[in-house]
């Protein structure tokens, strides 16, 4: 027996050897010379949108150099979720009426869809994937609403979305750069009924948390996405509190893969931990669940992904 407060030098030895695996993991990584960029068109527009003289016109003068985003920004700003305002023509219009945030939502979701199309797979599905991560891009929003936090927290609508939808990317670079690792992971997971971010660690030597942070950081992304990105499994080793970006993803990302409506290759958990530290309890959960696969399927990433 090993003494209580102790470590058996089993113990020792399965950490050293996890240890040795995430660093020629990371070294691997950094090999890579064909990591996904995200496009100029979309790290000008990020400068652009954060730049207080930026206006409508400097927005639209950089869209119309990309019809792929020019296209999906006015099929949404023709949808029926701005219907009621008028039909919009020109770039200027579209720009004023979406606002410069949800514009450049606009064009890094169409990037990332190009670089990364929704595809069928017998282990790793990604058009289940893209699925799963676009009702938790919808679960933020629905939860700040239904607890009230996004005034009271500068909550902003465009920022949980963007959080929500890009909270999984970890799995992507894994699947098709580590694609045989990550499909033991995946079996793994299934066979153990063991969650699929620890199994990432056991066999890779990193989970899709920590990789899809240093891709958001690679992008340039604000530094409170891909904390969100990095720690969406585990809010509580950090020292966030429950109603911030990190804690509404979490919450968000546990509540779709616990009612059920996706899992982007997760095990469905047993407990909503998570969503507990917001005052929430399982019926309350699975009621919000509803809730978001309502509203995702209004949702005009939905559409674009249904129309794949």
């Amino acid at each position: 027996m090993t003494p209580s407060g102790t470590r058996s030098q089993e113990d020792m030895f399965n950490q050293a050897a996890q240890t040795a695996d995430s660093e020629r993991f990371w070294k691997r990584l950094a090999r890579i010379d064909q990591l996904p960029t995200l496009p100029l068109i979309v790290q000008r527009l990020r400068d652009a949108v954060e730049n207080p003289a930026s206006d409508a016109r400097t927005i639209a003068d950089l869209i119309e150099n990309d019809p792929a985003i020019m296209a999906r920004m006015m099929k949404v700003v023709n949808s029926a979720f701005y219907r009621g305002f008028g039909e919009i023509t020109s770039l200027q219009d579209a720009v004023v009426r979406l606002g410069m945030h949800t514009v450049f939502n606009i064009a890094v979701s169409t990037s990332v869809f190009s670089t990364f199309p929704p595809r069928e797979g017998v282990e790793f599905n990604r058009f289940a994937f893209w699925k799963h991560s676009i009702q938790v891009a919808v679960g933020t929003e629905v939860l700040s609403s239904h607890l009230g936090v996004q005034d009271r927290k500068n909550l902003r609508r465009d920022v949980l979305h963007l959080t929500g939808l890009l909270h999984d990317m970890g799995k992507i670079i894994f699947e098709q750069y580590f694609h045989d690792e990550f499909t033991e992971a995946l079996l793994l997971s299934r066979q153990q009924d063991m969650p699929l971010h620890r199994a990432e660690r056991q066999v890779i030597g990193a989970d899709h948390g920590a990789v899809g942070a240093w891709l958001g950081e690679h992008w340039q992304l604000p530094a409170e996405v891909w904390h969100a990105i990095r720690w969406h499994h585990a809010p509580e080793q950090t020292q966030s509190t429950p109603y911030t970006l990190l804690g509404l993803t979490a919450a968000s990302n546990e509540i779709v893969n616990f009612g059920g409506l996706s899992s982007g290759g997760d095990i469905k958990p047993g407990t909503v931990s998570h969503s507990e530290r917001l005052g929430l309890n399982e019926e309350d959960c699975l009621a919000l669940a509803e809730a978001i696969g309502s509203a995702a399927e209004k949702s005009f990433l939905m559409q674009e992904l249904l129309d794949e």
